[in-house]
């Protein structure tokens, strides 16, 4: 799986709608699906490739040019054709709310302006690759015109939320950010920047909502995710601890001991044993 992800705070502020990152993805034979889900929207547009998205337990068949909106809290999952491989762009975007009256599902019509949404996704994501002078202003006005068309898609019933002031509901969108992107290459620093909060207040007060700092909850996240990669495919446990994160497969067999108790090894051994209960 090629993964490329940039991490944007437009405003940084929770106040106002914003742009969380731009990830782009293209499906290599080596996808995890595993259900998800966000506290905030995330707008998906299918490159190319054909898949099926699994959204609350209704699969949806999606291809080249779909526009996908996923609302707040809804568990979802993306799996790839066997023969047309899924590549997309998927925007995290902050301070949506989707209307569930009339709400006829997640694929957005935008007619004759799809090529115009593509190509503002493209610009965007292209900006934040090359980091130009001052590209930070020209995403900001991709962004809004993309944001302007959102709005405009009446089927997709969406609308600014009211600011919330409140430090719980950023530590859910700074939690609910690390069970998405798990796999990506992040230190603390970035994460306290993404969502604009004082590293060492940010560490304190996740750990007092979680019983845990947000570092070793991410470590947390990735073996789950290992434990169940283990069980489910045949991949290499070097290729397992590369593609969640850790640093070399070593690391990956002391960490996932330390939390499980058993090395990845004998975790998968046992399990092919039938000794172990998942």
């Amino acid at each position: 799986m090629s993964n490329y992800h940039f991490d944007v705070n437009l405003d940084g502020s929770s106040s106002k709608v914003n742009l969380l990152y731009i990830s782009h993805s293209r499906d290599e034979n080596d996808w995890p699906s595993i259900i998800h889900s966000h506290l905030f929207c995330e707008l998906l547009y299918i490159e190319k490739g054909k898949g099926e998205l699994v959204v609350n337990g209704e699969k949806i068949q999606i291809s080249e040019r779909d526009c996908i909106l996923l609302p707040p809290n809804n568990l979802h999952t993306e799996t790839s054709s066997e023969t047309d491989k899924l590549e997309y762009y998927a925007l995290g975007i902050s301070g949506l709310a989707v209307s569930y009256e009339d709400y006829e599902g997640p694929i957005i019509n935008f007619g004759s302006e799809n090529d115009r949404v593509r190509n503002l996704i493209k610009n965007m994501y292209g900006e934040l690759r090359k980091k130009n002078s001052n590209y930070e202003l020209i995403v900001k006005g991709y962004f809004y015109i993309l944001l302007t068309m959102l709005l405009r898609a009446k089927k997709a019933n969406v609308e600014v939320k009211k600011s919330e002031h409140n430090a719980k509901a950023k530590l859910n969108l700074v939690k609910d950010y690390i069970d998405s992107h798990y796999m990506e290459d992040f230190n603390l620093d970035e994460l306290a920047k993404m969502f604009n909060i004082s590293k060492y207040y940010f560490v304190r007060i996740f750990k007092k909502e979680f019983s845990k700092g947000p570092m070793a909850y991410l470590e947390e996240v990735r073996v789950r995710v290992a434990k169940n990669l283990l069980a489910s495919t045949e991949n290499r446990i070097t290729d397992i601890a590369l593609n969640l994160g850790f640093s070399s497969s070593s690391y990956f067999s002391q960490r996932f001991k330390i939390l499980t108790g058993i090395t990845p090894y004998d975790y998968r051994l046992m399990l092919r044993n039938n000794d172990l209960l998942l």
